[in-house]
Order: C-alpha cells, then sequence, then structure tokens
C-alpha cells in the first residue's frame, strides 16, 4: 500500500524553493548573506579556546557569534545580521556586506584582544 502524509520537511538550503518547484509547490524563501571573518589568534592558548556568542553589546554589537578553528591558530568571528542577497546567492548590495564585515573587524577590536585584528579571510 501507499502511505499518505499531510506534511513534508523540505530543507536543501539555496536550492529548496527550486526543488519545491519540481513537485508542484511554491515556497516563500528570502535569500539572505551573512559575514564570518577569520582572524590569526596572537598566540596559542595552552588549552582549547571556546565557541561563544556575544548578545550583550558591551563591546558595541549584538548577535556575535565565535568559533576556533580545528588548527589552534586561527577564529572565526560573525554577526548574525544579514543583508540582502539574490536568488542566485549573489550578494543584492556588496558594500553593505563589506560594512557588516568592518564592524565585525572592529568588534575583534574592541573585545577580543588575543586575536591580531587583521582579518586573514572572509
Amino acid at each position: 500500500g501507499v502511505t499518505v502524509h499531510d506534511h513534508v520537511v523540505l530543507c536543501a538550503g539555496r536550492g529548496t524553493a527550486g526543488l519545491a518547484a519540481v513537485l508542484g509547490m511554491t515556497i516563500p524563501v528570502e535569500q539572505a548573506a551573512h559575514v564570518r571573518v577569520t582572524f590569526e589568534v596572537s598566540e596559542p592558548a595552552p588549552r582549547p579556546v571556546p565557541t561563544f556568542q556575544d548578545g550583550s553589546g558591551a563591546f558595541g554589537e549584538t548577535g556575535v557569534y565565535a568559533s576556533p578553528y580545528p588548527d589552534p591558530r586561527h577564529y572565526a568571528v560573525g554577526l548574525s545580521e544579514v543583508t540582502p542577497a539574490l536568488a542566485e546567492g549573489a550578494v543584492a548590495d556588496p558594500d553593505e556586506l563589506a560594512a557588516l564585515a568592518d564592524r565585525a573587524v572592529a568588534y575583534v577590536r574592541r573585545a577580543l584582544p588575543g586575536l591580531r585584528a587583521d582579518p586573514v579571510e572572509h
């Protein structure tokens, strides 16, 4: 026999709307981009460095997340704020994305003295 279900969960990232369209479904999808910037650690820590989220606003930003790389020399810092992206994945306003990256760098300068403030990767 055939089993019929009332609901379907479809998770295909940017391809979700296109995959749904093949099934005759329309799913409202809003594309957006956020920035994550990689910094070098000034001196590798003797023990693992934690992943954290900062929503305090104490250093001028809320919605900051950060995590160490698997190697002890790099740390990634991002803002949860987003900028619109086009359906094909291009950023609608590259200057706005660059401004978010600049804000992440400024946050690192204020809040994370153990990182070199010049990013090595975006």
